[in-house]
């Protein structure tokens, strides 16, 4: 089976899922394809948050009064 094992991986996957995107329907393999890529990158996603999304917002600071 595949496997996306690197965020270079990654994102060249999300290019591909953005290419089939823009193919007419009914291209053959296309589908298949696209749900593969969409099943390897929501894998890698949940097994690693943080570089999916590199840039979170940092958390509320309390300021300690009331």
């Amino acid at each position: 089976m595949m496997t996306i094992s690197s965020r270079a991986e990654y994102e060249a996957a999300i290019r591909r899922i953005q290419e089939l995107g823009q193919l007419p329907e009914g291209t053959p393999g296309a589908e298949t394809e696209l749900t593969t890529l969409v099943e390897l990158t929501t894998a890698w996603e949940e097994e690693n948050a943080a570089q999916a999304n590199p840039d979170p917002a940092p958390p509320a600071r309390d300021s300690g009064t009331l």
